[in-house]
């Protein structure tokens, strides 16, 4: 079975344990309710709790509802959880290029998606968000094909996070 690896999602501002289910949910129905592609890290030390990829099995993400979720990401910026992606071991079945970050605005349900690596996905340098809602938002980095987030960015535009 072929599976996209899932996507981190990353906390960066207190958000209700009500709030983060319904955007888990909403995620999961952006996927037309295939896969949980939303991982929540428990730790920013290790990765011990990442996804690892299982021969012939999908990984899933995190599976809601959560009972409650503590992150370890609230205070900080995009620069610094995907430097923390970058890092990740060869074994965590987590996508390095594309991720998801929860800031001010996921209280209304949406989302920031974030981009490194540029059109090519090898410039790790390059870095960019996106804010959707959180349904599209999954079912955009479900589907996502080269070039697709150029065409988002055009109809779109880029965004900053609402720290």
């Amino acid at each position: 079975m072929l599976s996209n690896p899932p996507f981190a999602l990353f906390v960066l501002v207190e958000v209700s344990t009500d709030q983060l289910n319904k955007i888990l949910e909403a995620a999961f129905k952006g996927t037309q309710f295939s896969e949980n592609c939303l991982w929540l890290p428990l730790s920013e030390d290790d990765y011990s709790d990442a996804p690892k990829k299982v021969s012939g099995v999908a990984t899933e993400g995190t599976k809601p509802p959560v009972s409650s979720y503590k992150s370890p990401f609230i205070g900080k910026k995009g620069e610094e959880v995907a430097a923390w992606l970058k890092n990740k071991p060869k074994e965590a079945d987590v996508d390095i290029h594309f991720f998801a970050i929860l800031d001010k605005s996921a209280e209304k349900g949406s989302m920031v998606m974030g981009r490194q690596g540029g059109l090519d996905l090898k410039d790790m340098d390059s870095l960019e968000f996106m804010r959707l809602d959180a349904e599209f938002a999954t079912s955009v980095l479900f589907a996502m094909q080269y070039g697709s987030w150029e065409e988002m960015k055009t109809s779109t535009g880029l965004t900053e996070i609402e720290y």
